[in-house]
C-alpha cells in the first residue's frame, strides 16, 4: 500500500512494537525517510531499502531496485518507434506518473526528457505530465480529462504508475481506443488484457516477489551476523 511518509512512520512503529526484529521498506520521501531509517538502525533494527532508494548517505544496509530510469527510457523509446511505425514526424507524448515526492519519479522524468531530446526523436514531445496519479481517485480524474477535453491532441501515453496505467488500461478498453499508443507498466490484469486486445501496446514489468524474497532473507542474514560488502 502506498503511505506518505507520516503514514509509514506509524506502520513502522507499529510492526516494532509487534516485535519486528528488522525492516524491508520502499521509502514514502527519498529524505525524510532516512530520519526513520537513522532511528531504526540507532535502536539495534536493521534497514535494507527495496523498490527505491533513499538519499544518500543513509544508515540502510543497502537498496535493491530496477533501474526505473533504464526502464521508462526503454518504454519511452518504444512508443516512439510504434508512432514512426504508424506514419507520424512528430506527435504530443502524455506521462502518468506518480507522486512528485516518489523517489523513484524524477529519475523517470529525466529519463523521458533524455529519450526526447535525442536528434533520432526530433517533433516528439512531451505534452503534459500528469503527476500523483498512482492513485484511484486522482488517475480517474485526470484521465477522464484528458478524454474528454483533450485526447485529440494527445499521440501516446507512456505511464509510470500501477494505478494511473490500470485506470488507462480499463479506460481505453471501454472506449476502444485504438488511434492513442500507450505503454503501461507493472502486470495488472487489466492492462494484460488491453494488451492482448491489441489496444494497450506494451508495459514494463518488475520482480516484486522478489524483491520481498531478498529484503526478508537479506535482513535475516543480517541478524545472522553477515555484515553487506
Amino acid at each position: 500500500q502506498a503511505w506518505d511518509q507520516t503514514e509509514q512512520n506509524q506502520v513502522i512503529e507499529s510492526m516494532l512494537d509487534k516485535g519486528a526484529k528488522g525492516i524491508a521498506m520502499f521509502p514514502s520521501d527519498a529524505a525524510a525517510g532516512n530520519i526513520e531509517i537513522t532511528k531504526l538502525v540507532r535502536s539495534g533494527i536493521p534497514c535494507v531499502t527495496m523498490g527505491g532508494s533513499p538519499l544518500e548517505p543513509s544508515d540502510a544496509a543497502f537498496c535493491y531496485a530496477t533501474d526505473v530510469g533504464a526502464s521508462v527510457a526503454l518504454g519511452t523509446q518504444e512508443l516512439i518507434n510504434k508512432l514512426k511505425a504508424n506514419g507520424l514526424t512528430r506527435g504530443n507524448i502524455v506521462h502518468l506518473c506518480s507522486s512528485l515526492g516518489d523517489t523513484n519519479t524524477k529519475k523517470r522524468q529525466l529519463a523521458i526528457k533524455e529519450v526526447l531530446a535525442k536528434p533520432e526523436n526530433a517533433g516528439f514531445r512531451l505534452y503534459l505530465e500528469l503527476s500523483d496519479t498512482d492513485a484511484i481517485e486522482p488517475a480517474e480524474k485526470a484521465i477522464s480529462t484528458m478524454f474528454s477535453t483533450y485526447i485529440t491532441q494527445v499521440d501516446g501515453i507512456i505511464c509510470t504508475g500501477y494505478v494511473n496505467a490500470q485506470v488507462l488500461a480499463k479506460t481505453m478498453v471501454e472506449l476502444n481506443e485504438r488511434r492513442v499508443i500507450a505503454i503501461g507498466i507493472e502486470d495488472s490484469q487489466d492492462v494484460l488484457t488491453a494488451i492482448d486486445q491489441g489496444i494497450m501496446y506494451g508495459t514494463m514489468t518488475q520482480n516484486p516477489w522478489g524483491m520481498g524474497y531478498v529484503g526478508i532473507y537479506a535482513l535475516k542474514l543480517i541478524k545472522d551476523g553477515y555484515r553487506y560488502k
